[in-house]
């Protein structure tokens, strides 16, 4: 599995004035993508190694969103065709405990909703 780490902006503009929405959607895609089978790998010439060398890079001001995540890892509501979102009821408190104001609250809201949709994607993607 990729390795999620800081990247540390430099003298990179402001929030405002860049996309952080596609290092939160390569996040999550790394974090639920399907993983290659030992096979799959072998016959890439690759190693299990070589995999996890990978490693995802996102904004400081992302990590808020990407720790929920990990911390939600198994609240995801299921239906027959698999995962279809996370489970609200189980998030809510959790941001509740953080003591955000509602601006950032709605932020913070809005950064898990690009999570779970880039996360849907790729457990939902098909070969």
């Amino acid at each position: 599995m990729p390795r999620c780490r800081f990247r540390h902006p430099g003298g990179l503009p402001h929030g405002h004035q860049r996309r952080p929405r596609k290092k939160l959607e390569e996040v999550a895609t790394a974090l639920y993508q399907k993983q290659a089978s030992a096979e799959e790998i072998h016959a890439a010439g690759l190693t299990q190694a070589d995999l996890d060398a990978d490693i995802v890079l996102y904004w400081p001001e992302n990590a808020r969103a990407v720790e929920l995540l990990l911390v939600l890892g198994t609240q995801w509501r299921t239906g027959v065709n698999g995962a279809c979102g996370l489970d609200y009821p189980a998030m809510y408190p959790l941001m509740d405990r953080m003591g955000l104001p509602p601006n950032e609250w709605a932020l913070l809201f809005s950064e898990m909703r690009i999570l779970e949709n880039a996360a849907l994607a790729a457990m939902n993607h098909k070969d």
